[in-house]
């Protein structure tokens, strides 16, 4: 159903559950803060290895749903040096405070994520 407020279109962008080899990830897409509230219902009791953490890392993250998923790494794809100041000190600390350990491809680079004899491991271009 739609959502009403924030960016339509950001809250309308696709958001995937994804099961890859044994590897759960959830990519959020460009959900804002007004559309989790449907996507915690619809996530409730799922749980993820991998985040793809939404819209580049802005400020309006969800923290009750970040923690909730219980993925051990994030992703944030973000260019460098971009002008919106992505990933925000505050998506940052709530991803590290869920307990995740953060790859961002503009210090990163690339970012290949794997299982390496059933152990989540990652693979940067840095």
């Amino acid at each position: 159903r739609p959502v009403h407020g924030g960016s339509v279109a950001n809250n309308a962008s696709v958001v995937l559950d994804i099961d890859a080899g044994g590897v759960r990830i959830l990519a959020t897409g460009d959900v804002e803060a007004e559309a989790t509230s449907q996507l915690k219902a619809t996530l409730r009791g799922k749980q993820f290895d991998v985040l793809k953490v939404a819209h580049h890392g802005s400020a309006d993250q969800n923290a009750e749903l970040t923690a909730g998923l219980g993925a051990s790494l994030a992703l944030i794809s973000v260019g460098a040096d971009n002008t919106f100041g992505h990933p925000t000190p505050s998506a940052l600390a709530m991803l590290r405070q869920a307990g995740m350990v953060v790859r961002r491809t503009d210090l990163d680079g690339g970012i290949a994520v794997m299982l390496r004899d059933g152990v989540l491991s990652v693979v940067t271009q840095q």
